[in-house]
């Protein structure tokens, strides 16, 4: 088996409550967005939600997940497409670092 990959989720914050039974299940049986790692060893790292638009803790999360060894970070699709560029962005510089 490849070498595990480390993965962070983070959630729409109108959905705070959610207790990520939808996004634990699609990743246990590597469906939807998580098909990618069929066959692959996955490790969550980090699961949290964005803290409202305009995501006020955005940069902390990515730091920490990434802190804790996050290679890739998946964003709910609900989250708004600013929350979502931000994050896209945030991530970049991160990655250049």
């Amino acid at each position: 088996m490849d070498e595990k990959i480390k993965i962070g989720i983070i959630i729409c914050d109108r959905y705070r409550r959610c207790a990520g039974g939808k996004c634990f299940r699609a990743l246990h049986l590597r469906e939807g967005a998580f098909s990618r790692y069929k066959n692959k060893e996955v490790e969550l790292v980090g699961y949290t939600f964005c803290d409202g638009c305009p995501g006020g803790n955005i940069e902390y999360t990515i730091d920490e997940m990434k802190g804790n060894g996050a290679q890739i970070i998946h964003l709910q699709p609900v989250l708004s497409l600013a929350i979502r560029l931000v994050l896209i962005l945030r991530i970049f510089m991160i990655s250049l670092n």
